[in-house]
C-alpha cells in the first residue's frame, strides 16, 4: 500500500495528502504559518514567483543564491528571518547581484547605486 503524496508550493517539500486541505497547494502547515504570519516563505508565494521572473529568476534559483550566499545578506553578512532577502539588481542591465537584507537593498539604492557614492560614504566612515 502506498501512501499518496501531494507537493507544498510553501515550504516546497512533498508530504501525505492529509496534509492539505481540499484544492489548496500549500500544506496545513504552511497555510496557518502564513494566517500567524510567522512563515516568509509561505505568503504571497506567487506573487514573489511573478516578481523574481522580471529578473528571469525562477524559484529554485533564488533559493540556490540563498543557499550560496548561507542564508545571510550580500553586503552585512546578517540573516533576516521575518522576510525573503531583496534579489538585488543592477537598474541598467536587470543584470542579478546577490540577494539583499532590506536596509541594505534601500541604503545602497538611496545612495544611487553609484559605486562613487557609495566609496564616498566608505572613506567618510573611516575618517
Amino acid at each position: 500500500m502506498s501512501i499518496e503524496v501531494k507537493w507544498c508550493s510553501g515550504c516546497r517539500l512533498e508530504k501525505p495528502v492529509e496534509g492539505f486541505w481540499k484544492n489548496q497547494g500549500r500544506c496545513k502547515e504552511c497555510q496557518r504559518a502564513a494566517r500567524k504570519g510567522t512563515n516568509p516563505h509561505a505568503s504571497n508565494y506567487t506573487a514573489w514567483k511573478f516578481a523574481l521572473a522580471k529578473f528571469g529568476l525562477t524559484p529554485d534559483d533564488y533559493y540556490r543564491l540563498y543557499a550560496d550566499q548561507d542564508g545571510v545578506c550580500a553586503i552585512c553578512r546578517k540573516a533576516e528571518p521575518e522576510r525573503r532577502l531583496a534579489v538585488d539588481h543592477c537598474h541598467s542591465t536587470d543584470k542579478v547581484r546577490g540577494l539583499l537584507c532590506r536596509k541594505c537593498n534601500m541604503g545602497i539604492g538611496l545612495l544611487g547605486d553609484d559605486p562613487k557614492v557609495i566609496a564616498r560614504a566608505h572613506s567618510y566612515l573611516i575618517a
